[in-house]
């Protein structure tokens, strides 16, 4: 796919995604306080999610279990991080725990480097709000930040 410039991003629906709990549960009072601060809820992509990128047709398949954009919960007032940056975030989650994204036929794409990732991220997003400026501040912290969730899924496995 190679690096992503004027994205035309297409999808027939939204993908249909289920909540996954909180792990608060048999905690203490201030390690659920800790958790409820610091903690995004994952989600679960409950059916095959078809979407075309520049003419290309791509599947997240169910079962993938994703944050949206990792957006610290301070900030949700302004970015809501399953708000406009759900579609844009799925996708890249779905990137950078691969390193490549699928085709719709089951077959992996080409490999993808962090910063391929990254530009996917926000070419999506300014393909599905088209907030030029946000999405821009949004790549720019997830350049500098991602490093943390890209290392996590290298360590832990893919």
């Amino acid at each position: 796919m190679g690096v992503v410039r004027r994205m035309i991003l297409e999808y027939k629906k939204m993908p249909l995604i289920c909540p996954l709990p909180i792990p608060t549960r048999d905690k203490g009072f201030f390690r659920k306080i800790w958790i409820w601060l610091t903690n995004s809820r994952k989600w679960r992509v409950a059916e095959d999610w078809y979407f075309t990128i520049n003419k290309e047709d791509f599947v997240i398949p169910h079962g993938f279990v994703f944050d949206g954009a990792s957006i610290p919960r301070i900030f949700w007032f302004i970015l809501n991080p399953i708000g406009l940056l759900l579609i844009p975030g799925l996708i890249h989650d779905f990137a950078y725990r691969f390193s490549k994204l699928r085709f719709a036929s089951g077959e992996n794409g080409p490999p993808m480097t962090r910063a391929e990732c990254d530009m996917t991220f926000r070419e999506a997003a300014i393909a599905v709000n088209g907030f030029r400026f946000i999405n821009w501040c949004t790549w720019l912290l997830l350049v500098c930040f991602g490093y943390f969730a890209y290392k996590k899924h290298r360590k832990f496995g893919r």
